[in-house]
Parts: structure tokens; C-alpha cells; sequence
């Protein structure tokens, strides 16, 4: 079971509302914020971060965020994937919009956020597998 046509990597993350009473999290999302040039809750990196585009524009509510070890996780994905000429497509599962049914075909009540998935349907999921040289393996392995 391969990702739909059209994408390549899939990366699922899980964000949640910002408590305006927490100043770290109002850093958090201003920092990804800027990474993004959006608080979208789903958003589709190509190679070049000039490339954002929001995939669900018409999405509201409080303001949204990462945690921090999300986008750490976020960051190593962008970065291992343009190096290897892959596109990424992040999806937020608790604000996925338009983009829904892949939540629903990739992730389970069980699962451990984040999760990447390879066009040939291979996962990777917990934030101790988003190294840069497990990345690297993973992302690679499904071109070999």
C-alpha cells in the first residue's frame, strides 16, 4: 500500500493550541512560524522553502504550534529530504482540513507521532528514528 499519486514523503505531526499564558509556546510558533511562512495545520515543502503552500488555506482557530521536539523532528525531515531532492508534505493530524483521508489511511489511535512515510508505504514513526543518518537510510532506501 503506496502513498496516493502526486506525493512523496508524508511526515505526520501533532499540534496543538498555544497557551497564551505560556511564553515558550508563543516562541515555538513564532520560530516555525517563520520556518514555514505559515501556521497552517497542514503545509507541502517542496525542495525550495519559497515553495509553501498552505493545503488547507481556509483553516481557522486559536493559534497552533509544535512542540519542540516536533519541529526538531520537522527540521531534520526538510533538511535530509532536500538534500536527496525529495519533497515532504506535513501534515498536522489534529488540524489535517483537506487533508483528512490520509490521516485516516496512515494514522492509527496506536501510533507514535511523528510519522514518515515513504511513497512505497514504509513508516517510520517516534521521535528517537529522526536522526539525519536514520533519515538518510530510510529516505534512500525506498530509491534502491
Amino acid at each position: 500500500m503506496g502513498a496516493p499519486a502526486g506525493l512523496d514523503l508524508l511526515l505526520f505531526v501533532g499540534g496543538e493550541p498555544i497557551d497564551p499564558n505560556d511564553p515558550l509556546q508563543q516562541v515555538s510558533a513564532s520560530v516555525f512560524a517563520r520556518f514555514a511562512n505559515t501556521l497552517l495545520p497542514a503545509v507541502a515543502w517542496s525542495r525550495s522553502p519559497s515553495k509553501v503552500r498552505p493545503a488547507d488555506p481556509a483553516a481557522t482557530g486559536p493559534p497552533w504550534h509544535l512542540g519542540r521536539q516536533e519541529i526538531f523532528c520537522v527540521n531534520q525531515v526538510l533538511e535530509v529530504a532536500e538534500k536527496l531532492g525529495r519533497s515532504v508534505t506535513v501534515v498536522d493530524v489534529n488540524r489535517a482540513g483537506e487533508q483528512q483521508p490520509l490521516v485516516d489511511r496512515w494514522v492509527g489511535n496506536e501510533d507514535i507521532l511523528p510519522i514518515l512515510v515513504r511513497p512505497d508505504g514504509e513508516r517510520l514513526e517516534g521521535s528517537e528514528n529522526f536522526s539525519s543518518s536514520i533519515l538518510r537510510k530510510f529516505i534512500r532506501a525506498d530509491a534502491a
